[in-house]
């Protein structure tokens, strides 16, 4: 795995960590965000911050279920961005 995309993950889970009061390790150790007692609002809440953060669009089609989905979808944004 690509230490950018570490980098990222370990990111998004210190920005939920901040957000929904959840461990930092445990988002890292177990990343589907229901299994954190996640729900819906919530998640919307995350979407809003990380689009803030990272300067990206996540639409209502794109599936955010693991702090994995926000980074695969962070880095193909940036990535389209880029090219």
């Amino acid at each position: 795995m690509n230490p950018d995309s570490n980098r990222l993950r370990y990111e998004i889970a210190c920005l939920i960590s901040d957000l929904k009061n959840i461990e930092t390790f445990q988002l890292m150790r177990q990343p589907q965000l229901e299994q954190h007692g996640l729900e819906l609002l919530d998640v919307v809440d995350i979407i809003l911050e990380v689009e803030k953060k990272y300067g990206v669009e996540i639409t209502d089609d794109l599936p955010v279920f693991t702090v994995h989905d926000f980074a695969h979808i962070i880095e193909a944004r940036q990535y389209r961005q880029a090219g």
